[in-house]
């Protein structure tokens, strides 16, 4: 497989898999209360630019978390076709929602696929497994409302299963922003916009390329309840 093969399959699993790793929070920084439990649903839409070919791809992610302590929470997320596992973890809580700084970790890991189809006249499948490292940051507005700023890192995996049995690792760098609207007791309103591109590409037999070109826009709003 030749490279030019290589990037039609990442542009066509792009398109088809909705491969692209969320860079969204769909929540605060902020994490929940011991016992407490939160579910959201997220209409979302990504638009990822590669090989000089801008794909779109609308979705909708549905969640719920769950508070272990009132400094660690665990939660899940599933979409069409994928789902995901991931905790958060206080660096910094602040003693009420109404004011003060939140900043926290939130690591993550994602399955999408798998999906098969062709490239350049060859099947191929298409297995991608992303690793997340997000950070955080919150500020309380008072009244339950709050602006979150995410930096992430996204290490993702794209396994081809065709006659080479290629593997792909790049690495995302991204951040997202949004406002946590506290609309009464028990539900919020979250709008996000988030923007990442992929730095290093590593492929065995290729070699690593440092600076893709490639760039990923996602916007969303969650529905949050509970919390």
């Amino acid at each position: 497989m030749n490279r030019t093969s290589l990037t039609a399959i990442l542009i066509a699993g792009a398109s088809l898999l909705c491969g692209c790793p969320s860079m969204t929070t769909m929540g605060t920084a902020r994490t929940l209360d011991q016992g407490e439990t939160q579910f959201f649903v997220a209409p979302e839409y990504s638009r990822f630019s590669m090989g000089g070919q801008p794909l779109s791809e609308p979705t909708v992610e549905i969640g719920g978390r769950y508070g272990i302590t009132d400094e660690v929470e665990v939660g899940a997320r599933v979409w069409l076709p994928g789902y995901a596992v991931d905790t958060k973890i206080a660096l910094l809580r602040s003693e009420t929602e109404d004011s003060g700084w939140d900043l926290s970790v939130a690591p993550a890991v994602s399955y999408m696929g798998s999906m098969s189809g062709t490239a350049e006249g060859s099947g191929y499948e298409l297995h991608v497994t992303t690793i997340y490292l997000p950070l955080l940051i919150g500020y309380n507005l008072g009244g339950g409302n709050s602006v979150v700023l995410g930096a992430r890192l996204a290490d993702q995996i794209w396994t081809t299963e065709d006659q080479e049995d290629t593997t792909a690792n790049l690495l995302y760098i991204g951040s997202s922003l949004s406002f946590v609207w506290k609309v009464a007791e028990g539900i919020r309103i979250a709008p996000e916009v988030a923007l990442a591109a992929p730095v290093v590409e590593s492929v065995p037999g290729f070699g690593t390329d440092v600076g893709i070109g490639a760039t990923l826009l996602q916007a969303g709003v969650a529905f949050i309840f509970g919390g």
